[in-house]
């Protein structure tokens, strides 16, 4: 359970953004999604050499963490201009850059966002 605001934000969009990122392109690297574009990506892994489709499912989450990292960078880097605005459990509005040392500094180590709310896909 988050406790803080900071983990309020990370929780739901470590949740919403990357675990939900990582699910979908699992099923699509599975077959099972039925979508003409998930279905084409899928022929054209499974057309691949072992070697090759192994190493795309070994890594392919890594490019959705570089993408969460990139997103919280771009926030940290735009914050005069975008604010990130959390609702606070007492109704105030709180710009999480602000509240943080390094916004994309939050996702990564044993008490960070992934490591806290990441589940790899593992659903």
């Amino acid at each position: 359970m988050p406790n803080t605001i900071l983990d309020k934000f990370g929780a739901e969009f470590i949740s919403g953004v990357r675990n939900e990122a990582i699910d979908e392109w699992s099923l699509i690297l599975q077959g099972k999604m039925k979508d003409a574009k998930s279905q084409s990506i899928f022929r054209e892994l499974d057309a691949l050499p072992s070697s090759c489709r192994e190493f795309v499912e070994k890594y392919f989450h890594e490019v959705i963490d570089s993408t969460v990292f990139q997103t919280m960078n771009f926030f940290e880097q735009a914050q005069d201009d975008i604010k990130l605005l959390v609702k606070s459990d007492s109704g105030e509005f709180v710009d999480i850059v602000v509240e943080s040392d390094a916004l994309a500094g939050e996702l990564f180590g044993e008490n960070g966002w992934i490591a806290k709310y990441g589940d790899g896909g593992r659903r």
